[in-house]
């Protein structure tokens, strides 16, 4: 039996979304999917809420935060990579639980050469991942990134590591993503990663929905998916992992990112709304929803919005990592049912942000 197995149940008339059955070392679930990360693992443990079944049962992204000190201690000093390993491991709580690593470079920092790439490869190793990611720099080409991942294919045959390779490929060029994808694809890869990097990559996107009726036995996985989409100058409130669906994207999990350079207040803190598909402020959630949530998850229990931003700046963000995991997670399994149904491109439309930045999207240019 293979170690990963990908099967399609039902693709969506008009979209590119569908429903796939996904097996990875005898852990099955269905597409489409959020994957729970590390901001959200974390948050869960410190509200010391019950862990709803699901969230942590299945598959947790292990993310984390590499800047260039970060990376040179991982590759020369022995105890800070032995410690990042255990740091790592502890993300997942049982033997069946499914364990993906992303690492988040930041300040400059990048893999230079085999040393670097076979610590990371090594690091994941140690560390229990299922599934070993190779990523692709934001300043490199497909044809750049090809001899990474041979280098990895062949560490991979030396170690004698049963764990399947998954590529993470960026997404700055749609024509190198096509030729990256394809090329993935004919080397019999099931599972591709994709690192959106907080970003809304329209085009790219664009020519992964061409490239969906090729990939019915491939899962589609987005990293570091923001809440909005950022399109021109500003934010849509439109939930950008709602709609990663309709461009073949299969689950995604939440970014991570720095802390931010002035004090978080309540009223910073975006959260999911699941009427409407979109996240809003405090502010903006009262001007349109009044103080309902709206929400019956762990973290709200059809409380109200009040009671939700109750307590320091700290436990609100935290409920907020909560409840829009669990949130968009339960939506999205009315979309595999629309997909089954009546499409998703219209419950799309029946959703307020979604609908408005299809509506955007479309409206004639020049």
């Amino acid at each position: 039996m293979p170690y990963v197995e990908v099967k399609v149940e039902e693709a969506d008339e008009v979209t590119a979304a569908s429903v796939k059955h996904v097996r990875v070392r005898g852990l099955e679930f269905t597409t489409p999917e959020k994957i729970p990360s590390s901001p959200e693992v974390s948050s869960l443990r410190g509200l010391g809420l019950a862990v709803p079944d699901g969230m942590l049962g299945r598959i947790v992204v292990a993310e984390r935060l590499v800047y260039p000190d970060t990376l040179k201690r991982l590759t020369s000093e022995d105890k800070f990579f032995k410690g990042f390993i255990r740091r790592l491991a502890r993300e997942v709580s049982r033997d069946e639980d499914l364990l993906l690593v992303y690492l988040c470079f930041k300040g400059g920092a990048r893999v230079e050469d085999s040393h670097q790439l076979r610590t990371l490869l090594d690091l994941q190793f140690l560390a229990g991942a299922d599934l070993i990611t190779v990523q692709q720099p934001y300043d490199s080409t497909w044809r750049e990134f090809r001899s990474s991942l041979s280098y990895a294919e062949g560490w991979r045959g030396e170690r004698g590591v049963e764990a399947p390779l998954m590529p993470v490929l960026n997404m700055e060029d749609p024509g190198d993503l096509r030729d990256g994808v394809k090329e993935l694809k004919d080397r019999g890869y099931p599972v591709l990663g994709l690192d959106l990097k907080g970003s809304f990559p329209y085009m790219a996107l664009r020519v992964l929905e061409a490239l969906s009726d090729t990939l019915g036995d491939t899962w589609i996985h987005g990293f570091q998916t923001p809440p909005k989409v950022r399109l021109g100058r500003g934010f849509h409130a439109c939930a950008e992992g709602m709609i990663l669906p309709s461009f073949g994207v299969d689950t995604f999990s939440r970014w991570i990112t720095p802390p931010p350079p002035e004090p978080l207040t309540k009223d910073k803190i975006n959260v999911f709304d699941r009427l409407g598909w979109g996240f809003m402020k405090r502010s903006e959630w009262i001007r349109e929803r009044g103080y309902s949530m709206g929400c019956d998850c762990t973290v709200c229990r059809g409380g109200d919005l009040t009671s939700f931003f109750e307590g320091t700046v700290e436990t609100a963000l935290r409920r907020g990592k909560v409840h829009d995991h669990l949130a968009q997670s339960s939506e999205l399994h009315s979309v595999r049912e629309s997909v089954k149904g009546d499409g998703f491109h219209k419950l799309l439309r029946e959703k307020e942000f979604p609908k408005r930045l299809l509506s955007s999207l479309e409206k004639p240019q020049g």
